[in-house]
């Protein structure tokens, strides 16, 4: 090795002002200079004869590469680079790497220069990121992992906590006090701290108004890690939804008054009311009443779906047989059975099993749940309903075995509007609210609903009742015949 020895001034001004690493022919560091040890937090006996990469972050290896390349080339290297630190975090450098020649051009060793400009690097990123978000509408907070001190807020943050200027940079969350406590903060931040998120969105009432929040924890190239919160305030959605919930109910119930007429007048008609009807006219009116019966669905349907999303759907629990409301709900679908060619068969309800459940209700669901299955099964297929008993209460299945579900399209089933591709001519058109409703009404009971399908093999929608308090299903003579309302 070369002697390294340096006038005593060149020396001062490069200890100084840079960070100086002496490295061998091997890449193994045999020297550094303290301010290499003062930026980092390393002591020499933690670097002195260690391969030089142990200050390059994990990702550098292309860089080192081209380095190492230069140097056995005979050649001085200059570029950004980032120096690990002790503690992991990283800083960002301007560097020049120069070689070491023997009297034969052979390589002998490098020494490495670096000027720390992280901070240059974290003032630049700050500039970009307010120039873009200072006067935007949304609310902007930045937030130090580490220290929940207020990094930036944009113009709108900051005059929504009535801060001005830069007053926010000697504040925290604790000064926020009730308006974002910081045990709420970190409450909400824990899943990106622990890596099973990657962004957080909530809903919630902060500065008096309903706003959406995206929280996500970012670490930049330069600098250290922080969290990003954007409050979008969402009352004039909200204000929008109530005036489209409360249209629609109206026109729904504006609706349902003429069609309970329309429905009455023809079921006179087909009853002979006005005398016997001509086969031909016979059937214009029965196509005129189905199509009616469809409409009312639909409203029924509506009308529903707006009471779960306001909250306002009565339910009137009590304990009563499940097999026997399932044995009605065959029986009242029987007719549709009939005109799509389909069976019934019904397994596991032999004896009676009591449950506390809105009869109504759950006879709804099985309305919804059989009309899918009578519409896309194959004529002379049948759908089985079977009641079985499971370690945790009983799963009550409704099977058919007609075109089936892809894969792609069984994760949004029980989405509201959601339309299967499996449409087919005895299928026709729905409104896509049946099986959100099914899943609405099977949770409100604290009861779970999922599905299954494979395509062209049919589907298998499942129901599962936990045993209630934890212990067994009550049997028809264990019952207390209790009875109870919930809303």
């Amino acid at each position: 090795m070369p002697d390294r020895k340096h006038p005593d001034l060149d020396r001062t001004v490069l200890n100084k002002h840079c960070i100086v690493t002496y490295s061998d022919e091997h890449h193994v560091l045999v020297d550094v200079n303290d301010k290499l040890l003062q930026i980092t937090g390393y002591d020499r006996d933690d670097l002195i004869g260690k391969d030089a990469k142990i200050l390059h972050p994990p990702n550098a290896a292309p860089i080192a590469t081209a380095i190492r390349q230069a140097m056995e080339k005979g050649e001085s290297w200059d570029g950004e680079t980032r120096l690990r630190c002790k503690d992991g975090s990283l800083r960002w450098t301007q560097t020049t790497v120069y070689p070491y020649l023997g009297p034969d051009g052979q390589f002998l060793g490098a020494i490495s220069v670096r000027t720390d400009v992280t901070d240059v690097k974290i003032a630049t990123t700050d500039r970009e990121m307010t120039s873009v978000v200072h006067r935007i509408a949304d609310l902007v907070f930045v937030i130090d992992a580490a220290t929940h001190r207020f990094i930036y807020m944009n113009e709108a943050a900051a005059s929504q906590l009535g801060w001005t200027g830069q007053e926010y940079a000697s504040r925290s969350l604790a000064d926020v006090n009730e308006r974002i406590t910081l045990e709420r903060f970190n409450e909400i931040v824990q899943p990106l701290v622990d890596g099973n998120a990657t962004r957080i969105d909530l809903e919630t009432d902060i500065f008096s108004e309903p706003h959406s929040v995206t929280v996500q924890l970012v670490t930049p190239e330069a600098g250290s890690a922080r969290y990003v919160a954007i409050f979008h305030n969402i009352s004039a959605r909200m204000e929008a939804e109530r005036v489209k919930s409360e249209l629609v109910a109206t026109v729904s119930h504006e609706l349902r008054s003429p069609l309970t007429s329309v429905k009455g007048a023809m079921g006179l008609l087909l009853a002979g009311a006005c005398g016997e009807l001509p086969d031909k006219v016979r059937e214009m009116v029965e196509i005129a009443q189905r199509n009616a019966d469809n409409l009312v669905l639909i409203v029924n349907d509506i009308l529903d779906i707006e009471k779960f999303a306001a909250g306002r759907m009565e339910f009137n629990i009590q304990n009563s047989d499940i097999c026997a409301v399932i044995r009605e709900a065959v029986e009242a679908n029987s007719a549709g059975a009939a005109r799509f060619d389909v069976e019934y068969v019904i397994e596991g309800c032999d004896e009676a099993v009591m449950v506390d459940f809105d009869s109504g209700r759950i006879q709804q669901v099985f309305g919804n749940l059989f009309s899918n299955a009578m519409k896309f099964s194959n004529a002379g297929g049948r759908i089985v309903v079977s009641l079985n008993p499971v370690e945790n209460g009983y799963d009550i299945a409704v099977r058919d075995y007609g075109v089936g579900i892809s894969e792609e399209e069984l994760g949004g089933l029980f989405e509201r509007f959601s339309q299967a591709r499996n449409r087919t001519k005895r299928s026709g058109e729905g409104t896509g609210l049946g099986l959100s409703i099914v899943k609405a009404i099977v949770e409100a009971h604290g009861w779970t609903v999922r599905a299954e399908s494979t395509l062209n093999e049919g589907t298998c929608i499942t129901i599962c009742l936990p045993r209630p308090d934890g212990g067994a299903m009550a049997s028809a003579d264990e019952s207390d015949g209790k009875r109870r309302n919930h809303t």
